[in-house]
């Protein structure tokens, strides 16, 4: 009989426990941050990369990042805020963290958190430089300044909305959607 339940052990360790729902951390943590369009696999492989206990420091603050922007894909905006806290906590300096941060507030309709997160995130990107998110997309200083841009004008702070609107008209200039805020405020002619 013990050698029965040695076996029923030994077979039942190897397999996958609903934790850790996949076997390779480091697959899973790709994964979590390349998946395009399955929000919920990247939750997961998130998930499973972030309690493999495999990742630390700036690797396990990306892992909380991308599961933070997932969630907010699927709605689950207090559970975003946490992941978007919890990266920061881990590491303070990285911009897109601070603008992953300032989404979820918005989301959650917390206006002032929001610009409060931006305004970080764009002093960190201008600080380190101009960190280019994917060539022909905007950098993060000019698309932190759209969305300060648009939280002053929604706000009705026509000077911090000017000011913003300014920063992000080299690449946002031809936007046929922002022509009118440009137009009102004497920007591109």
């Amino acid at each position: 009989m013990r050698w029965v339940i040695a076996i029923a052990v030994y077979l039942l360790a190897g397999l996958p426990t609903a934790q850790h729902a996949y076997a390779d951390p480091q697959q899973d943590y790709y994964l979590c941050a390349t998946i395009d369009g399955d929000h919920h696999e990247a939750v997961r492989r998130c998930t499973a990369a972030i309690e493999s206990g495999e990742f630390a420091g700036n690797d396990l603050a990306w892992a909380y990042h991308n599961r933070s922007y997932e969630l907010r894909h699927l709605g689950d905006f207090d559970t975003a805020l946490s992941d978007s806290q919890t990266a920061i906590s881990i590491v303070q300096t990285t911009p897109t963290f601070w603008g992953g941060l300032a989404d979820t507030y918005k989301n959650l309709d917390r206006r002032k958190d929001a610009i409060d997160a931006y305004t970080e995130a764009l002093r960190l990107a201008d600080l380190y430089g101009e960190d280019l998110i994917t060539v022909g997309t905007p950098n993060l200083i000019e698309l932190f300044s759209i969305n300060l841009f648009v939280l002053h004008e929604d706000a009705g702070n026509e000077d911090a909305a000017r000011h913003y609107l300014e920063r992000a008209y080299p690449i946002y200039g031809h936007e046929p959607a922002l022509q009118p805020y440009f137009q009102k405020y004497g920007l591109g002619q």
